[in-house]
C-alpha cells in the first residue's frame, strides 16, 4: 500500500511541475508575441500618421504655395519622427 502511495505522490508531483513549467513557458511566449506585435503595430501607425502629414503640408504648399510650410516642412517631420519614437521607445 505504501509503494502505490509513493507511486501516486511522485506521479502527481511531476505532473504539476511539468504542468507549472508549460504554463509559465506559453504565458512568455505570449507576452514576447504581443509585445513585438504591439512594436509593429506602433511602428505602422507612425509610419501612415508621417505619411498623411507628409501629404497634408504638400498639398497645402503646392496649392496655397505657403513658405512658411515649405520652408519647415523638413523640420516639422524630422521632430514629428523623434516624438513618435521616445513614445514607441
Amino acid at each position: 500500500m505504501k509503494n502505490n502511495q509513493k507511486t501516486l505522490s511522485l506521479t502527481l508531483g511531476a505532473t504539476f511541475v511539468l504542468m507549472a513549467l508549460l504554463v509559465t513557458y506559453t504565458a512568455s511566449l505570449m507576452y514576447t508575441s504581443s509585445h513585438s506585435y504591439m512594436d509593429e503595430l506602433g511602428n505602422d501607425k507612425a509610419a501612415a500618421i508621417t505619411a498623411d502629414l507628409e501629404n497634408y503640408l504638400e498639398t497645402a504648399a503646392r496649392n496655397k504655395d505657403v513658405e512658411f510650410i515649405k520652408a519647415n516642412h523638413a523640420a516639422f517631420i524630422k521632430a514629428f519622427k523623434e516624438l513618435a519614437g521616445k513614445i514607441l521607445a
